[in-house]
Parts: C-alpha cells; sequence; structure tokens
C-alpha cells in the first residue's frame, strides 16, 4: 500500500489549569490519496506526540472530521517522569476515496462503540 507522506500536526491547547477537558483534541493528522485508486479497510499505524500530555488514565479516542469515531486501538502509551502520556502508538482501520483525503483527531474520551458485520457462530463440535 502506498499512500502520501501522512502529515502529522498537533494543536497546542492552553489553558490556566493542567486538566484536559473532555473531549479535547490532543493530536491531528490527515492522509490522502494521490495514486488514484480506493483503499478499503486499510490499517494504518501512527506514533503521535500529544498535545498537551494527559493522566495515563484517561480514556483515548480517535475522531473523524466530522466528528464520528473512527475504528482505533491505541497500542502503546509513553509517560514522562511525572506519569503523563506524552506519546501514543495506534492502529486505525479506515478507508479512502481515489483522490480523497480524510482528517483524524485523537481526543480525551470514551471510546464510542462502533457497528461491526463480524458475528460469531457455534457450530457443531468438531
Amino acid at each position: 500500500m502506498i499512500l502520501t507522506a501522512l502529515t502529522t500536526s498537533a494543536f497546542v491547547l492552553f489553558s490556566l489549569t493542567s486538566a484536559v477537558t473532555p473531549g479535547a483534541r490532543l493530536a491531528e493528522w490527515e492522509v490522502h490519496d494521490s495514486l488514484g485508486r480506493p483503499w478499503t479497510e486499510e490499517l494504518l499505524y501512527y506514533d503521535l506526540e500529544l498535545k498537551p500530555p494527559i493522566d495515563a488514565a484517561k480514556p483515548l479516542a480517535v475522531k473523524t472530521d466530522n466528528g464520528k469515531p473512527a475504528l482505533a486501538q491505541v497500542l502503546t502509551r509513553q509517560t514522562s517522569a511525572t506519569g503523563m502520556v506524552t506519546r501514543v502508538r495506534l492502529a486505525l482501520l479506515t478507508d479512502l476515496e481515489p483522490f480523497g483525503q480524510r482528517r483524524f483527531h485523537l481526543v480525551a474520551a470514551n471510546p464510542t462503540e462502533v457497528a461491526s458485520d463480524l458475528s460469531v457462530a457455534q457450530e457443531a463440535d468438531r
């Protein structure tokens, strides 16, 4: 799979306190196709720096630019000496139209369940 280089940028959020508000954007990135082909259920990996760092107990979720949940899983969290999460590695499953682009945001929020077409069925014992 060849996708054009991804732009990873983070928004710095200024606050009078060290608390991160629920839903605050901690990182933002986009993916775009320059080959003119559709991408279906592509598994992508990202290493993201969080701006600002957050408490290790805070949940993280990935949202699309229009606020919908994205299929993603945080794989690792890097913490600072003070125990704050400063970087994460995550896996993201996404589709992309030919010459399309999608923007994603990592937010401090509980992940939203996303409908799946997977099912489990028990058949005769083997």
